[in-house]
């Protein structure tokens, strides 16, 4: 399943990301691409979101993984420790075939 971001993820869009994380998870998926090619803004609530989700999936052996993230993002993402739990791809393909046995 992937999970595109667009524009910034504060504390005004983060529930809406925190509705299509967890309907996903509810709906069964274990592996989630978060592309985030479009994204430009993360804060604190948008980490959070991450956090939430990785432990939920963590009950089901599942995880999350990052695509085309922009070096401003990564830097965050590095910064809070997140990319030792999501890993990074640098493309979609990479992100995809991760998943393939």
């Amino acid at each position: 399943m992937v999970i595109s971001l667009d524009g910034e993820l504060n504390v005004n869009t983060a529930s809406d990301f925190s509705d299509r994380l967890f309907t996903s998870i509810r709906e069964g998926e274990k592996y989630l691409v978060i592309d985030c090619a479009l994204l430009s803004y993360m804060s604190s609530a948008g980490l959070r979101v991450f956090y939430q989700g990785l432990d939920e999936l963590e009950k089901i052996g599942g995880k999350i993984l990052l695509s085309r993230v922009n070096d401003s993002i990564k830097q965050v993402i590095r910064m809070v420790n997140l990319d030792s739990e999501c890993p990074v791809f640098a493309t979609m393909e990479e992100a995809l075939q991760s998943l393939s046995p």
